[in-house]
Order: structure tokens, then C-alpha cells, then sequence
């Protein structure tokens, strides 16, 4: 019972180092090639994602490479909320959402970056159909997400109209030019009504 209970941990081992090694191989040399040659490559998609064997990779962490494969397989992701006056005028902005403690502000950046995964999903089915059911489903899950994110507080300021609710996130660009600021790109930017 020992024996094969030792073996089988040794196989799930290997056969996870396995998954690792080839998606690490695979998002590299697909980052590279369409960072440099604008195309997808044609080597054969050995032991990488799909639809069967997604879960285990996002579950495990696999999919983001564990943050160290490849060129733009992670960065941080963050939300930001500005407030606005009558006139259009910035009244305040906030990252934290009145959250102090580093737990809660932690918590609120794994939110990020899973609001940031389920967008680029929707984009993927909207390509894929973009009438159906579950697309709609998932625009609106985005869109009102982000809309509750910023609702209370911009009820309780005074003068304020309106609040634009951004997913933000920082785009290395490092790797092509060293003295270049790093850049903010918007995933996702919405702006509501507030009273």
C-alpha cells in the first residue's frame, strides 16, 4: 500500500513538472514570436492548455507561468476609481477602496487580476459568438461588478455626478527600450451616473 501509494505522488510529480516545462516552452517562444514577428507560430501545442486540462492549470497556477516564463506572462493588475463634479472636474480617485488592512488590499488584487482574466475570456467567446447567452451574461457580470465597485462612496460625495471605474494594468515595456516610463494600459474603463 506504501509502495504504491509513493508511486503514484512520484507520477503526479513528474507528470506536473511535465505540464509546467512545456507551457513555460510554449508561452515563451509564443510571446517572442508574436512580440517580434506579429503571427502565431506553428509548433505543435504539446501538453499545453486547453479546454480539457484548463482547470488544472488555473487551479495550480500553471497558466500564469508562476510569474517567471516568458515576455508579459504576468504583471500587476489594479483597479482605480476617479470621482467627477458637475463640470467633468476629478473630485478624488481611489486604489484601495477604503481598505486598510494588507489582507484586504491583497485580496482586492487577486479580484483584479481575476476581473482582468474573466474580460479576456469574454473577448475570447465574443470572437468565437457573440449573440450568445453566456457572453451577455458575462458583459453584463463585468459591467455591473464594476459599477458596485464605486456606487456607495460616490453616493456619499457631496457634488459628485459621475465615476469612471478602471482596470488598470502595467505593460513592461522594458524589454525594448530601457529608459521608457512604464506605461498604465486600460483592460476595462467604465464610466456611470451616479445620482
Amino acid at each position: 500500500m506504501e509502495k504504491s501509494k509513493q508511486f503514484l505522488i512520484t507520477v503526479f510529480f513528474i507528470v506536473h513538472l511535465v505540464l509546467i516545462f512545456f507551457q513555460g516552452i510554449n508561452t515563451t517562444v509564443d510571446n517572442f514570436w508574436s512580440f517580434h514577428y506579429k503571427s502565431e507560430t506553428d509548433l505543435p501545442k504539446f501538453f499545453t492548455q486547453n479546454e480539457n486540462n484548463e482547470w488544472y492549470y488555473i487551479l495550480t497556477g500553471i497558466n500564469t507561468g508562476y510569474g517567471f516564463y516568458g515576455i508579459k506572462t504576468s504583471s500587476k493588475k489594479y483597479f482605480k476609481i476617479s470621482y467627477y463634479d458637475e463640470n467633468n472636474h476629478i473630485i478624488s480617485t481611489d486604489r484601495y477602496f477604503g481598505l486598510n488592512s494588507v489582507n484586504g488590499i491583497q485580496r482586492l488584487g487577486g479580484y483584479s487580476s481575476y476581473m482582468a482574466n474573466y474580460i479576456e475570456g469574454t473577448k475570447k467567446l465574443m470572437k468565437e459568438d457573440s449573440l450568445s447567452d453566456q457572453v451577455k451574461f458575462r458583459r453584463e457580470y463585468i459591467t455591473k461588478s464594476m459599477k458596485w465597485l464605486g456606487k456607495k462612496k460616490a453616493y456619499s460625495i457631496p457634488n459628485c455626478i459621475s465615476y469612471r471605474v478602471e482596470l488598470l494594468t502595467i505593460v513592461p515595456d522594458y524589454y525594448k527600450d530601457v529608459h521608457k516610463k512604464i506605461k498604465l494600459y486600460a483592460l476595462q474603463s467604465n464610466l456611470y451616473h451616479a445620482k
